[in-house]
């Protein structure tokens, strides 16, 4: 459980006690087959929130424990075997995840991957409660596969989403991570409860410098904008701030860019480190490539760019650029018509309403875009699973 130690908040600690005194702890088991050890919507939110509600939570995942950061939270965790391959990969974590619940016993399964959906086939535990995670709309993320043939994606996709709504029936609930994911889910016989991935408020403070580099946190590929990125800090005459994992076909131009003084790169960052990145200012970039599965995608950069003060340059896809308007937090470009010397954005710049539009964004976030009010409904979620587990220690 979580522990608060600063003497002024007793009176909070005690009234946060008796909350979780009075509801029914649950033994649960969060399983993933694909995620990274230390996933922030995992472990930093979902589990950190389960575990400060009182909940004994076993995180289960493929690779070695000990070679993991330590968690923010006080949660088992287990492993089993990485398998190359998918094929390969879905049968070990099958067959991982049958073992592991008969072991475990515990009150709630919660999985975060497509191909877990099949643990819902396995005979059921008495009283064990299955939740399902959708992190992404499946048959957009196959729509986006670039490995299959283009004249297959379609039927493919079409054929993905029938099974997994197939073996969605078999759950007690499903989690979605967008408004539009669960709308196209609403009509499953199962509890739907969105959970968007915002930030946690207590991680980001706001930047004090003026917004002047550019700062780009996330997958750093052709699609995600590198390139515009790189082309837009050249006509500004801005340097570019990037951390994350680096996509192999653009190492050679990152390289490149950096050389020649151009950008900056931090390197793969833990919460803290990019927490820190974003404290030190700029003006945050999400100038991702027009793919179905991002245009209806709730960037969880964007809002961790809101949440530290930071004005934000986007792709105008309709929602970010009605995100962004409405917050008054920052730019939407189309890409679509070309950037070759980014007018657009010289003229916003040249504006100069940078710090105002950085505090609106943090506005946005406090008041409507925080983990802190989505958390409230993943309590509520186990509160009611709880009313028809067996097996908790509550």
């Amino acid at each position: 459980m979580l522990q608060l130690r600063n003497p002024s908040l007793m009176t909070i600690s005690k009234m946060i006690s008796k909350s979780i005194e009075a509801a029914k702890s649950l033994e649960v088991l969060v399983l993933s087959s694909v995620h990274p050890s230390r996933d922030p919507r995992i472990v930093d939110k979902e589990i950190r929130t389960l575990a400060g509600h009182g909940h004994a939570v076993t995180w289960c995942r493929p690779g070695p424990v000990e070679t993991a950061s330590p968690a923010p939270v006080d949660v088992e965790e287990i492993s089993f075997p990485a398998r190359q391959g998918r094929l390969r990969r879905i049968f070990t974590s099958w067959l991982a995840a049958r073992k592991i619940i008969n072991k475990t016993r515990p009150d709630i399964v919660h999985l975060h991957d497509p191909e877990l959906l099949l643990v819902g086939l396995l005979p059921r535990l008495p009283g064990c409660r299955y939740i399902y995670d959708a992190h992404e709309d499946i048959g957009l993320q196959v729509l986006a596969k670039p490995w299959i043939p283009g004249f297959l994606r379609r039927p493919v996709a079409f054929a993905s989403n029938a099974l997994a709504r197939l073996l969605m029936r078999r759950f007690d609930a499903v989690i979605t991570a967008t408004t539009d994911i669960n709308e196209r889910l609403s009509s499953l016989p199962v509890q739907c409860v969105t959970l968007r991935n915002f930030p946690r408020l207590e991680q980001f403070s706001v930047a004090t410098a003026v917004p002047e580099d550019l700062v780009y946190v996330g997958r750093i590929s052709r699609d995600r904008g590198l390139e515009e990125m790189l082309s837009l800090a050249q006509a500004t005459g801005r340097r570019l701030q990037l951390a994350g994992r680096v996509d192999p076909a653009c190492q050679a131009m990152l390289d490149r860019a950096t050389s020649d003084g151009v950008c900056d790169y931090h390197g793969e960052l833990d919460r803290e480190g990019v927490a820190k990145l974003l404290r030190g200012g700029g003006i945050g970039l999400c100038l991702l490539h027009d793919k179905v599965n991002y245009r209806r995608a709730l960037p969880t950069k964007l809002f961790e760019y809101m949440a530290s003060g930071l004005p934000v340059i986007v792709t105008a896809f309709p929602l970010w650029r009605d995100i962004v308007q409405a917050a008054g937090a920052g730019l939407a470009v189309d890409l679509k018509d070309g950037t070759q010397g980014w007018p657009e954005v010289t003229r916003w710049l040249e504006r100069g309403a940078l710090r105002e539009q950085g505090a609106a964004g943090r506005r946005h976030v406090e008041t409507q875009a925080s983990w802190e009010q989505e958390a409230s409904a993943l309590l509520a979620l186990y509160d009611e699973l709880a009313e028809g587990a067996g097996g908790g220690s509550g």
